[in-house]
């Protein structure tokens, strides 16, 4: 019997594993017989004490063409993820040549800005010239007669006719810029649109048949309609608004005049023809076609009836001859007209020289066949602070 080999003793059988390979290329020539031969060790015999081997597990089969790839590879990745390394100080220099760059650049426009000197930029440049007003052309045209008016008067900021809206608010409400009040009511277009809330452009903002600037005075609301009075809460707008923006002309003199119903050849006041504002306290002297109402030594409102055996076919020379002031006697001012609440006022105002001479606003009209005259007169040194007065009075007429 063949004695076992020495190095056999107390180690584990060994199976040598066989490994194909495909082909690669085509040619079965070039195969070898065998590729590859691994030995791994078998499992110990049952009852062995030799302590349990660990196995070997077979190496990685790499192939040299599939490193070389892999190597290529990994090399490749890393040149895609790498950044390149800058020095801190150069991003700093970088950094300060680019704020260089963009400042020089907007220093260099706004130097040109300045220094440009072609006709377009000295026609954008040249300052505007006294007169020239930024109101449209339209509007101005309609109000003052020009486009071409001081800017003081006619600039979208002047006030022409101080009642509290400047030219650009007064075009907003389509108010007259030359009339402090627009529709004769006898609050101001401003006070109307800051402090009542009514419309300055319409007498009746309500619609009850009793003018706004009647209803404030008497204390009923000018905004709710038929006989309410005024309630606290709309009372205590007005004096809100009243304080923040004030009360503007002829709003003051029209709030402290009261309503004179003129009588005449004795009539009762249901009968009375028209109606007017005068001042309070004044003393009433009747004629019999006239009325003079004094309220202080010198300054009077004189009313007239033509007789009423006055026909028609008369009336026009009758109006004229009320309209004409002998040179010797004065002179005419102002003649216009005025279209108040149906009314068709024909305005002068007129001068007297005898004595210390007089001043007088008067209107002339006609209501129910009849012709009137009415006329506010005050002593010529005294004109310049009766004339808002005189205003107020004629424009009430209704």
């Amino acid at each position: 019997m063949e004695e076992p080999n020495k190095n056999s003793q107390n180690q584990p059988d060994k199976v040598k594993l066989i490994f194909d390979v495909m082909p690669q290329g085509g040619a079965a020539e070039n195969l070898p017989d065998t590729v590859r031969a691994i030995d791994l060790p078998m499992s110990p015999s049952a009852g062995s004490t030799s302590p349990k081997a660990t196995p070997k597990m077979p190496e990685e089969i790499v192939s040299p063409d599939a490193a070389s790839e892999s190597v290529r590879v990994a090399e490749k990745s890393r040149r895609r993820v790498s950044m390149p390394h800058l020095n801190f100080k150069w991003i700093i220099i970088i950094v300060g040549i680019l704020v260089l760059g963009v400042a020089g650049y907007f220093g260099y426009l706004y130097y040109s800005s300045l220094t440009s000197s072609t006709e377009e930029d000295l026609l954008l440049k040249k300052p505007a010239v006294e007169g020239t007003a930024a109101m449209p052309d339209e509007w101005l045209n309609k109000y003052f007669g020009s486009a071409d008016c001081a800017s003081a008067i006619c600039g979208s900021a002047a006030d022409p006719d101080n009642d509290g809206l400047t030219n650009s608010q007064e075009q907003k409400y389509s108010t007259d810029p030359n009339n402090p009040d627009s529709d004769f009511d006898g609050l101001s277009d401003s006070d109307e649109v800051q402090v009542y809330n009514t419309d300055p452009r319409v007498a009746d903002t309500d619609g009850d048949k009793f003018e706004d600037g009647d209803e404030v005075r008497n204390g009923y609301s000018p905004t709710l309609g038929g006989s309410e009075r005024i309630s606290s809460v709309e009372k205590q707008v007005i004096a809100d608004n009243t304080e923040k923006y004030g009360l503007h002309e002829p709003t003051q003199t029209f709030l402290s005049l009261q309503t004179l119903k003129p009588v005449f050849n004795g009539g009762t006041a249901s009968s009375s023809p028209f109606v007017l504002s005068a001042p309070k306290g004044g003393a009433m002297v009747l004629q019999e076609n006239a009325i003079r109402f004094t309220y202080n030594a010198s300054s009077s409102i004189n009313l007239i009836a033509a007789p009423l055996e006055l026909t028609a076919a008369e009336m026009p020379s009758y109006l004229n001859s009320l309209r004409t002031v002998a040179p010797s006697e004065g002179k005419v001012i102002y003649v216009g007209q005025r279209k108040i609440a149906g009314l068709d006022l024909q305005i002068d105002e007129n001068t007297r020289s005898p004595g210390e001479g007089t001043h007088a606003l008067r209107a002339v009209f006609s209501k129910s066949g009849r012709i009137y005259v009415v006329y506010y007169q005050a002593p010529e040194s005294k004109w310049a602070e009766s004339r808002l007065l005189a205003e107020v009075i004629i424009n009430s007429i209704r």
